[in-house]
């Protein structure tokens, strides 16, 4: 931005009386109109005592009305009953920026522990960025210092400068590519790729993501979606004592003396205090432990109240065997018999059986973190204006929403330009915090398909195929590598909509299950019943489909037009139909092989 509004903001109860000068505000003033921050000028002060209120109501005129692009607060941060700065704050917010404290933090804690102590925040509202400094004239210099680079960014991140923030993302790029780009008349004209079959590309991918997995341990209670890496055993039995089944009453079951002496009441939760006897009985509610001796309950259905001499008596109309209604020890788990078994999905009844057992926590198999990132000189974001020649990007949603819908963590990583500088730079981001990076676009044979050529001079990658025979889908590729020591994988996936979709399905989401300890890697397959006609092309072909079950019977139809680029073709699909090469039709009603995808069938 041209100029930078400032606002610097007192918290303090002594300042505010003036029983104390505040010398923290002022050296902040200077500081930022001396130039600690670019282009930024500070246009009002105040100060108000530590008082919630009186801390919001400065907050919402600097931000509201006045529209200041940066307020400062000092004091207030500690843990004193009246440091309330971060409260006041924080009740304002649309959105903290936890990154911001975490700068001050880790300047602060080099000159003292007590910096352990501070709590200030920062985040936006509107287009105003606030930030908490602590209250002495020191630390608040300090920790200005700390953040004095990142405030310009911020703003123009907060007030939506585009140009700025590219101008900064292009300059942070310093990573030169070793590849060179080329031009028209020394463009590849051949693939240097071998067509794999899909079975085969299937089985390089699950040999080699297979040596990616890693275990973690973790909370029983958030590890819904892992797969279990090591046995649970049961570490008591359960129930840890017999239990009655229903509510009723406990007797032997040889007595068949009736009506039955009640001789105590036993709730669950408590234990009985009497020892079951020849016409007696013990009312026991269900769950609870079954006297000592009893050998039966009897339902409440099954009998009746009799009163004797101010002695209650139960009548009861039904006996029942040795063992009825009652749940043995350990009937439903012994002491040290497994519980559940490695390669288990842990879900929801997993999770019980755990809590059931007093498992509180689990060795899982890791899950992977991916980072999505589009490639194309003509693709821009949905929110931007087209320009002659562009489209808007629609795979990294796509492909970021099928991740989610399967339990993944997802970096959006956005576009990049087909330039070898660019993509290095961006790709050394996406190695950096995750384990597998997939691209969408730059696949092909173009002039500006740099992608696997960066990969390979630049990260070392091996590329284990680059192309793979079926329709859509044909130039997907498959890498791996090392990065800065640890092991990386990549998928290339075809910039057409419909392909990413289709690649993801068979090749991308396989590889993360089998790194997540998954058994069943692929889409499940039925047979189905055709409802069209299919023209069949040169290639396998991965048809978009609507699979339904009725009266018994699998039946699919089709999607609509099946060009790659179709976005629309995967609109409703629930389904790929698997259609072999070689045949120039297949007739409605014929059988046809059906791979279910996504989770509304």
């Amino acid at each position: 931005m041209s100029s930078i509004t400032v606002g610097v903001l007192t918290v303090s109860d002594s300042c505010y009386s003036s029983k104390a000068s505040d010398t923290s505000g002022l050296n902040l003033v200077q500081m930022i109109n001396g130039g600690i921050l670019k282009n930024a000028k500070v246009v009002e002060t105040a100060i108000v005592p530590d008082v919630g209120e009186e801390i919001k109501k400065k907050l919402l005129e600097w931000c509201d009305t006045k529209k200041m692009n940066v307020i400062f607060t000092t004091g207030g941060t500690g843990v004193a009953p009246r440091d309330v700065t971060p409260e006041a704050t924080l009740s304002l917010l649309d959105r903290e920026i936890p990154g911001i404290p975490s700068l001050i933090f880790k300047r602060s804690s080099e000159v003292t522990p007590l910096a352990a102590l501070s709590r200030g925040v920062a985040g936006v509202r509107g287009k105003s960025l606030i930030i908490n400094l602590p209250g002495s004239k020191k630390a608040s210099e300090e920790c200005l210092e700390a953040v004095s680079t990142v405030i310009g960014h911020a703003v123009d991140l907060v007030c939506d400068v585009k140009a700025s923030v590219e101008k900064l993302h292009l300059s942070l790029q310093t990573k030169k590519s070793k590849v060179k780009a080329i031009n028209e008349e020394e463009r590849v004209r051949k693939s240097p790729y071998s067509c794999l079959k899909v079975v085969d590309a299937q089985a390089i991918v699950f040999e080699r993501t297979y040596d990616f997995r890693k275990e973690k341990n973790m909370a029983y209670e958030k590890s819904l979606g892992y797969v279990l890496a090591k046995q649970v055993n049961a570490i008591d039995n359960l129930p840890p004592f017999n239990a009655s089944i229903k509510d009723g009453y406990a007797i032997l079951s040889f007595d068949k003396s009736n009506p039955k002496r009640l001789i105590e009441r036993c709730a669950a939760g408590a234990l009985p205090e009497n020892e079951i006897k020849p016409g007696c009985c013990i009312s026991v509610n269900t769950g609870a432990p079954i006297p000592e001796g009893a050998d039966a309950v009897v339902p409440v259905e099954d009998t009746f109240i009799r009163k004797s001499g101010g002695e209650t008596q139960i009548g009861i109309t039904s006996f029942p065997p040795a063992g009825e209604n009652i749940r043995p020890k350990g009937s439903d788990f012994k002491e040290g018999s497994l519980l559940v078994a490695v390669g288990t999905y842990l879900g929801s009844s997993a999770l019980g059986q755990l809590a059931a057992a007093g498992i509180l926590s689990v060795t899982v198999f890791d899950k992977p973190v991916v980072s999505v990132l589009s490639t194309g000189d003509e693709i821009v974001n949905p929110e931007d204006k087209l320009g002659p020649g562009q489209v808007r990007d629609s795979n990294r949603v796509t492909l970021i929403s099928m991740l989610k819908e399967e339990g993944f963590q997802a970096h959006d990583l956005g576009i990049v330009k087909d330039e070898p500088d660019a993509l290095y730079s961006r790709l050394s981001k996406a190695f950096i915090i995750s384990d597998v990076v997939v691209t969408t676009g730059s696949m092909s044979m173009g002039d500006r398909d740099y992608l696997k050529e960066v990969l390979m001079t630049d990260f070392g990658a091996e590329v284990l195929f680059g192309a793979v025979f079926m329709k859509p889908g044909k130039p997907t590729a498959f890498a791996t590598l090392n990065y800065e020591g640890k092991k990386k994988i990549w998928f290339g996936l075809p910039g057409n909509p419909a392909s990413a979709v289709v690649t993801t399905h068979l090749f991308m989401l396989p590889a993360l299950r089998n790194i997540s300890g998954n058994a069943n890697l692929l889409p499940p397959r039925v047979v189905a019943t055709l409802t069209f006609d299919i023209h069949q092309l040169d290639r396998p072909h991965y048809h978009r489909g609507v699979l339904t079950y009725t009266a018994g019977k699998f039946s699919v139809a089709t999607t609509g037009s099946q060009s790659s680029s179709r976005v629309g073709s995967c609109l409703d699909a629930n389904c790929l139909i698997e259609i072999a090469p070689g045949i120039d039709v297949v007739r409605q009603g014929s059988q046809v092989s059906v791979l279910v995808i996504g989770k509304h069938f």
